[in-house]
């Protein structure tokens, strides 16, 4: 997220919750939901995003989870990715069946993140892509 020149201006902070301890303890992920629906879901993605926002006081955050490979973890395929946004106004995940190599699955994971970010901020009416950025966010 932060390899994007000025990423300091709209780019607060994060986690990297691996494990399912990181998830609970960090982003307040409940064990019932984990045990329940396992670390790659819809719930959980929603839940992670949704602890980072408590946690941050950002307008927007975002959470990832998935599998990248090599091999599959708990039956589900490499590629498959859950992506969750949270923020004032609502939240929202959607699941991905990204293709490719285990660092090309993570690459494809963040840039997707991104793509729906900026959507989510267009849609609130954060973002004009037509004007600077500093009229946008300052």
């Amino acid at each position: 997220m932060t390899a994007i020149p000025g990423a300091s201006q709209v780019f607060w902070g994060g986690w990297v919750t691996y494990t399912i301890e990181a998830k609970t303890r960090c982003l307040g992920v409940p064990s019932d939901s984990l045990d329940r629906y396992g670390p790659v879901s819809q719930p959980v993605a929603l839940e992670m995003a949704q602890g980072a926002y408590r946690q941050s006081g950002t307008p927007l955050t975002v959470a990832i989870t998935g599998v990248a490979g090599p091999g599959s973890a708990d039956g589900i395929v490499p590629g498959t990715v859950w992506i969750a946004l949270a923020g004032k106004w609502s939240s929202y995940a959607k699941v991905f069946h990204l293709q490719g190599n285990r660092v090309q699955i993570q690459h494809h994971a963040a840039a997707t993140a991104r793509i729906l970010m900026i959507h989510w901020w267009k849609s609130q009416g954060y973002l004009d892509m037509g004007s600077n950025c500093d009229d946008n966010f300052g």
